[in-house]
Order: C-alpha cells, then sequence, then structure tokens
C-alpha cells in the first residue's frame, strides 16, 4: 500500500472543493477559493510548496491569457517544459518517431 504524499493530498482537497463547480466559474473566483481552503497548518515548508504546485497545476487549465505571469511555472517546471520542447524538435528534425 502507497503512502499518500502532500501532493497527493492537496489534490484530492483541491478535487474536493472544485467538483461542483460550473465550467464558467470566473478564475478569480477559483483563485479565491482556493486560497480561502489551504488544507494544512501553515504555509511554509514542503506541504506548502506542494499545495502552491497543485495549485498551478490546476488553476492552468482555467487561467486567462493575461494573467500568465501572476502563476508562473516553476523553474523545475520550466525545465521539464524546455526539455519536453527540445525532445520534440530533435524528434522533428530527424524524422523519429514519438514515444508511446
Amino acid at each position: 500500500m502507497q503512502r499518500e504524499t502532500w501532493k497527493d493530498r492537496a489534490r484530492n482537497h483541491i478535487r474536493e472543493l472544485t467538483a461542483n463547480l460550473p465550467k464558467e466559474t470566473p478564475f478569480a473566483d477559483r483563485v479565491k477559493l482556493l486560497r480561502e481552503n489551504y488544507p494544512f497548518a501553515r504555509r511554509r515548508g514542503y506541504a506548502y510548496k506542494s499545495w502552491c504546485s497543485e495549485q498551478r497545476r490546476y488553476l492552468a487549465q482555467f487561467q486567462p491569457e493575461k494573467e500568465r505571469k501572476r502563476f508562473p511555472l516553476s523553474p523545475m517546471e520550466r525545465m521539464m517544459l524546455t526539455s519536453k520542447q527540445h525532445d520534440a524538435l530533435v524528434r522533428r528534425h530527424f524524422h523519429l518517431p514519438d514515444p508511446e
């Protein structure tokens, strides 16, 4: 049996909070909902980092273009995105098949 991680807890809490939200809910209301319902004791440490990461992941689906600077990617997320883009360019240049 796997132990539940902080990210799992954060993801599950966000899923519960947003389960009944209509798709037309404004982005600002989604941000406010998540900020007001922080599930852990203090806003510091690894639990808080996990919460912020999962919050960014959730909000990215609904984020309007003008809000992109407000919720920037973390350095690790930027590195992963850059790596994926680089791999795609190399595959395209050398006509390699996409990985499955």
